[in-house]
């Protein structure tokens, strides 16, 4: 009982003020030195900044019937605390029901779908019967991060750990050579200048094309087999080859038609590096053969670059590693990973939400400044269609002009192009990037409990039994008594 009278009283709440106003100015270095995701996760998202709140919205219903603040006299002081009390409660409602996200739709079609601005770590496991998923929300921060990991019993299988053991920030994959443990890869150069670089025993499909490094596994495949320090190729198609390296520059230059060989297919053929392989329409280069070779992911500077997780699984004795890129705010690629015959699906990154209505695009304008490519504003011509309530409604959404629907609110953000192709010819964007907010409940309380503070804060200079009103009337009194006496010792002199 003494601690909680400590917990409650006028001091502790004075502590816990300053407390909150210092944890508050803290987070606004710490994000002014690092980002915003490590202010959130040492301050905003903290246990202990929600423990503070919680400890002053006590302390304020406390204070109610402490001060005996339920009568009309004191009314303009009951309504800041019903404020401080509101506003917390919807900064409650803010930050466990509510949620945000953005919204992608291309001009002539319709989504239903958001991705959250909170990144998650999301597992979905299955065995061909049963399935199992798990969503955990986790920010990387820049300070003392933590790696997600989670434990699960999956019916038959017992139970399942997974778990980061390690974080590449913005990972970069570089093709590593003469390093230990590493494979043979086969470097071939594709048209365009395209490096690929080709493990043993994978096939791997580029340009359209499937293209096999000591595997079978495809027929239709151009296959390579390397043994014994020979190199071989086999395809379903005839080809030809040019030997680069036994031309002179003469030849080169020369213009004239350079000698090609005949590959007939379904043959095994010998070839070296340097040969020039022309099929199908298409030339690539045998660049070389490294027997010692990998890819890694590096840590990098640029922000463009997901991510890199190494992602532990283990279940039954067996453990499988695999790596899964995604980063916050980056709509996450799934990576498939099999583990005692399970069937993982991980990803990292923003989380589709499903929403019960459709939002259309009808059409999308970016207006420029006269002279200039720069632009000047954007806009959207969007519809909301909801089939359950028979609605059809067309809105234009603008810049400081939103659009509040079902209690989502639909902010203009920005804009994309679906084809490269048509942001290089100086085309239109046909993608317009909505923000998203779904948190009426939060965000109507809060409004009130800022509305209460408003109407208390000005009925504490109009209130006649208020305490500032009070003091004002003593100030005045010492000011009319020095007055006088000022005036006695003027009559005197």
């Amino acid at each position: 009982m003494r601690i909680l009278n400590h917990l409650l009283s006028t001091r502790f709440m004075a502590v816990l003020l300053f407390a909150m106003a210092a944890s508050i100015g803290v987070a606004t270095f710490i994000e002014n030195e690092y980002d915003t995701i490590t202010a959130k996760e040492m301050v905003y998202n903290a246990k202990w900044f929600e423990l503070i709140l919680l400890l002053l919205l006590l302390n304020f219903i406390n204070n109610i019937r402490t001060y005996q603040l339920l009568k009309w006299k004191k009314w303009s002081i009951l309504l800041l605390h019903f404020g401080f009390i509101i506003a917390l409660l919807g900064a409650f409602f803010s930050r466990y029901f509510g949620y945000e996200g953005v919204m992608l739709v291309q001009e002539k079609q319709t989504s239903s779908e958001i991705f959250s601005t909170e990144p998650y770590f999301q597992i979905k496991v299955h065995d061909d019967t049963l399935q199992y998923n798990e969503s955990i929300q986790h920010y990387f921060s820049k300070v003392f991060t933590k790696l997600p990991s989670t434990s699960f019993k999956f019916p038959g299988k017992g139970e399942v750990n997974v778990k980061v053991v390690e974080r590449i920030e913005n990972a970069k994959k570089e093709f590593l050579k003469d390093v230990p443990g590493g494979k043979p890869h086969l470097h071939l150069v594709l048209p365009g200048r395209e490096n690929l670089y080709l493990p043993s025993g994978e096939v791997v499909v580029q340009q359209g094309i499937p293209f096999a490094f000591n595997n079978n596994d495809r027929e239709d495949a151009v296959r390579f087999f390397y043994n014994d320090d020979q190199l071989e190729i086999f395809a379903p198609f005839e080809m030809s080859k040019i030997d680069m390296a036994s031309l002179s520059i003469e030849d080169r230059q020369s213009g004239r038609e350079i000698p090609q060989d005949t590959l007939a297919p379904n043959i095994l053929h010998t070839v070296d590096v340097r040969n020039l392989i022309s099929f199908l329409g298409q030339q690539i280069m045998i660049s070389s053969i490294e027997e010692k070779s990998k890819f890694e992911y590096l840590p990098s500077n640029d922000e463009d670059f997901p991510d890199a997780l190494k992602v532990e699984i283990s279940t039954n004795g067996d453990i499988q590693k695999e790596i899964v890129l995604g980063k916050a705010g980056v709509r996450p690629i799934p990576t498939a990973i099999k583990c005692s015959n399970l069937f993982f699906s991980i990803a990292y990154g923003s989380k589709k939400i499903d929403i019960p209505f459709e939002v259309g695009l009808t059409d999308f304008r970016l207006m420029k400044y006269p002279g200039s490519e720069s632009p000047s504003s954007y806009e959207s011509d969007i519809t909301i269609l909801d089939e359950s309530n028979a609605v059809n409604d067309s809105f234009n959404l603008f810049m400081n002009h939103v659009v509040d629907y079902g209690g989502f609110r639909f902010f203009q953000s920005s804009y994309d192009w679906s084809e490269e192709e048509n942001k290089t010819a100086g085309l239109d964007p046909d993608i317009t990037i909505l923000s998203v907010n779904h948190d009426i409940l939060g965000t109507l309380v809060t409004y009130l409990g800022y509305l209460l503070l408003a109407i208390g804060l000005l009925g504490t200079l109009f209130n006649p039994t208020s305490r500032f009103v009070d003091i004002r009337k003593k100030a005045i009194k010492i000011r009319n008594k020095r007055k006088g006496f000022e005036t006695y010792k003027m009559k005197k002199l």
